[in-house]
């Protein structure tokens, strides 16, 4: 096991630290994702409507324009226009009524009777007001709103759908024999996200449009197979050959990211072979039939296949009697050479 560090400042492999250089990768996605909102309140849609009663406070005639403002008395004020003139004969407590609807839509202006009592304006010293009937028609309905849930649910979303996009992206601009670990790419918003609705605003769907870079480090596999073989081989014995074809490695779950490196820890495997000494076997087969040099090279030595014996002539029965008189060659097929 070892663990690697692709710097994407390293210029060359620097071994003795497990770094190994790398390139930066990064471009931007943009992504657009919509859901129904999920919150719902009570709109105000309709005017309440009734008829007030004027009452003349002084000797003269009063004329009450339409358009004019009243109001409940206590509580939190109410406030109705009237939509007809009203002409209020001279002499104090000459009567005249008037239509009125509400300034504002909604429930609270279906008042009680005798609950409108105030005049707004000059008209106040002249006139004073009051309802002797309810007043009604205001109403609401509930409508759909945009949620801070739904803002993180949508945010989430399209993250997701920016990061299912990321790697198949970056991957498009690698080099040929470059590598890159999925987990070290990284997402950086642009931009502040803005939404299509404020959070309790109107609306039966919520819209989102999100920039985001995505950055990631790649390495070049040539580097890194040598790097794991150099690992390989500081683990095998000194005398030893490692065979370069049998080396396998995979790649542990999980990355660290610090600044603009990443590190990551990698399972090493391979087979090496221990160096044959030719004297050795100069001297252990010397004076031996050909069937019984092979038998006993099999025996002593671990060999990927037979030993391969030629004589000259081919009819000798045996190997030389004297060792410096046989030459032996040894093959280390696929192997890379010790350090």
């Amino acid at each position: 096991t070892v663990q690697l560090v692709a710097n994407p400042f390293l210029d060359v492999p620097d071994l003795e630290i497990n770094q190994l250089p790398a390139r930066t990768v990064e471009t931007n996605i943009d992504a657009t994702s919509t859901i129904r909102t999920s919150g719902t309140r009570q709109k105000s849609t309709d005017l309440a409507a009734g008829r007030v009663t004027f009452t003349n406070l002084g000797s003269s005639p009063v004329r009450v324009p339409a358009g004019t403002v009243v109001s409940t008395g206590t509580g939190t004020a109410v406030n109705f226009r009237t939509t007809t003139d009203a002409e209020v004969p001279a002499g104090r407590g000459q009567r005249a009524d008037a239509s009125i609807e509400a300034l504002e839509p909604g429930i609270q202006g279906n008042v009680r009777a005798n609950t409108i009592n105030t005049v707004n304006g000059g008209l106040r010293v002249r006139v004073s007001v009051t309802n002797q009937g309810g007043t009604g028609g205001g109403g609401s309905q509930l409508v759909p709103v945009a949620t801070q849930a739904d803002r993180d649910q949508l945010l989430a979303q399209v993250e997701a759908q920016i990061e299912a996009e990321a790697y198949e992206k970056l991957q498009g601009l690698l080099e040929p024999g470059e590598w890159l670990s999925p987990e070290s790419i990284q997402l950086l918003t642009l931009s502040t996200p803005t939404f299509s609705a404020f959070n309790d605003e109107e609306a039966d769907e919520l819209s989102l449009t999100l920039r985001q870079l995505v950055r990631g480090v790649a390495v070049d596999e040539a580097i890194l197979r040598e790097a794991l073989l150099q690992t390989a081989q500081d683990a095998i014995p000194s005398e030893a050959k490692l065979v370069a074809s049998s080396l396998t490695a995979q790649r542990m779950p999980g990355v660290d990211i610090v600044g603009s490196s990443v590190q990551f820890t990698m399972t090493v495997n391979a087979d090496y072979v221990i160096p044959i000494d030719p004297a050795e076997v100069r001297s252990a087969i010397a004076g031996l039939t050909p069937e019984a040099a092979v038998s006993l090279v099999q025996q002593r030595w671990p060999m990927a296949r037979p030993p391969e014996i030629y004589r000259d002539p081919e009819w000798f029965a045996t190997l030389p009697a004297i060792g410096n008189r046989i030459q032996v060659r040894v093959a280390y097929d696929d192997t890379v050479t010790s350090p």
